[in-house]
């Protein structure tokens, strides 16, 4: 699935009726760019700045030690976007088991009405949103540079 093939499901669900599931396979192929990722983080972040969203602390559960699981609802009201990540770090998942330390799901609803639209792995939204804001962090810092 494409990015625009995305945009173009999504333009046509029927809250209520429709859910699309994006696997991890789904969203890596969406084709979306640096500069796409870049210019939604900024956005994100200015939203944020100036106060225009909701993130309530994340809430958890703790089953090992070494092992975390966290539900991180957000409301961005300027990006017309609502939903919650659900991620859980298995530290030794990768020696013990040939599975990846991280994964977890995005629920996106549709902020009319409540219902979800999506549900897919946040797997590579984590992997790109994390740089992305350091980079926006270090160009904002050094400008130019």
């Amino acid at each position: 699935m494409t990015i625009a093939t995305a945009r173009a499901t999504f333009s046509v669900l029927e809250p209520g009726k429709d859910i699309v599931y994006l696997s991890k396979h789904d969203v890596l192929n969406l084709g979306i760019d640096r500069t796409e990722i870049l210019d939604i983080t900024k956005n994100a972040l200015i939203e944020h700045g100036n106060h225009r969203y909701e993130t309530p602390a994340k809430i958890g559960a703790h089953p090992y030690p070494e092992v975390f699981y966290h539900a991180m609802p957000a409301f961005v009201p300027g990006m017309n976007a609502v939903g919650c990540k659900w991620i859980e770090c298995y530290p030794n998942n990768t020696e013990k088991f040939g599975l990846p330390q991280t994964t977890g799901l995005m629920i996106i609803n549709d902020v009319e009405t409540g219902v979800p639209l999506a549900i897919m792995d946040s797997t590579w939204v984590t992997a790109m949103r994390t740089p992305a804001v350091t980079v926006l962090s270090a160009a904002a810092l050094h400008p130019g540079g």
